[in-house]
């Protein structure tokens, strides 16, 4: 069974958070983690060919709208889902444009456990072309 590769990309405290829900999510490896996002990381998301990209939309080290359309325009990743605080409104989760957005742990489960049957994932072929 394939796997799909997560990839986090947040503060320290929401990583934490989503490698311990993740752990639980069957399939799922987490590949890579960055704690912060400027140009020169895209190219190691890029590397990577994270399946997801786990994004903390409230990190206090780099701009999340800006890492999710760079990451977006890039094509490296084939979905973004978005980590918001719960006291956020719900026009300002849509802002982001991902293709998840979630405030709970359990919410991050299953965004990407149903995504491991039907994201997707690329095969081995695909990630090495």
């Amino acid at each position: 069974m394939k796997k799909i590769n997560v990839m986090l990309l947040g503060d320290i405290d929401i990583r934490e958070q989503a490698r311990f829900a993740l752990a639980e999510v069957e399939r799922v490896e987490i590949v890579g983690e960055l704690s912060g996002f400027e140009d020169r990381h895209l190219r190691f998301v890029e590397e990577m060919i994270p399946d997801v990209v786990v994004v903390d939309g409230a990190a206090f080290d780099f701009d999340a709208h800006n890492a999710l359309s760079k990451i977006r325009r890039s094509g490296a990743v084939r979905n973004l889902v978005v980590v918001t605080p719960v006291s956020w409104s719900r026009q300002k989760k849509i802002d982001f444009g991902a293709d998840a957005v979630v405030s709970t742990l359990e919410e991050l489960r299953a965004a990407v456990q149903p995504g491991v049957a039907a994201l997707p994932i690329r095969t081995d072929l695909e990630r090495a072309a």
